[in-house]
């Protein structure tokens, strides 16, 4: 996880390259293609700390109804039927991480190799190879989408915000919360109700931990995470 802002940097790197004049395509390829690689090995190495993660904590999160639990509804009341709830506040904090991380990876290499991304990232990992999940989470999957890792993490909000002492966990939840509002934001913008279900989150997490920056959490422009319907993949050289 701790590669995700170097990739971001290059990321951006990247991009200033393509606008100038001086860049001849050549040096643009090769920089795509170690850019490409690295994206590559992240995903790898995520999956692989998810696959170990599960096996090491069976049983540790788990679905419940939001009738108890859910903190902030919205005019339609809860958003989730059901929410996560974990044996170990670590085990939510170390899954709500990943699960940002994961979706700055994968929309990130969505935008530099296109649909077949995580096909070729599991090709080494067959199905019948992969270990069987013991926890109500999203495993690693060729069909893994982004919408799916915003859900689950904004599905672990009531958790965090009820287990952690004082305002810990609405300023743990700062960084994770910002990966669905940029996925809804830029990828799935007809989920309208998610997005106002999260400006009430952040509300909620502003008035009572004083936190008054959760107000304007969704407003400023947070970390590189390219829009894939403005650029076409750049073909990539190997992984």
């Amino acid at each position: 996880m701790a590669d995700i802002p170097g990739l971001q940097e290059e990321s951006n790197a990247l991009t200033a390259e393509k606008s100038s004049p001086w860049i001849s395509t050549v040096k643009e390829q090769k920089v795509n293609d170690q850019l490409c690689s690295k994206v590559f090995i992240v995903m790898q190495n995520l999956f692989c700390w998810h696959w170990n993660w599960d096996l090491a904590n069976p049983g540790v999160a788990r679905e419940i109804t939001t009738e108890s639990k859910h903190i902030v509804n919205d005019d339609c009341g809860p958003l989730y039927p059901k929410i996560l709830y974990f044996e170990i506040v670590d085990r939510a904090g170390e899954i709500t991480m990943y699960g940002g991380a994961t979706a700055v990876t994968l929309r990130l290499g969505l935008h530099l190799m296109g649909d077949q991304f995580l096909k070729r990232v599991l090709e080494d990992y067959p199905l019948e190879s992969r270990p069987v999940s013991f926890n109500p989470l999203h495993m690693p999957d060729e069909n893994l989408t982004l919408l799916e890792l915003a859900r689950e993490i904004c599905r672990t909000v009531d958790f965090h915000l009820l287990n952690y002492t004082d305002s810990a966990g609405m300023f743990f939840m700062m960084f994770p919360l910002r990966i669905p509002l940029i996925v809804l934001g830029f990828d799935y913008p007809e989920e309208q109700r998610e997005k106002v279900w999260l400006s009430k989150v952040l509300e909620h997490m502003a008035d009572v931990s004083g936190l008054g920056f959760a107000r304007r959490l969704g407003a400023v422009v947070p970390i590189y995470l390219p829009d894939p319907q403005q650029e076409k993949p750049i073909s990539h050289g190997g992984s």
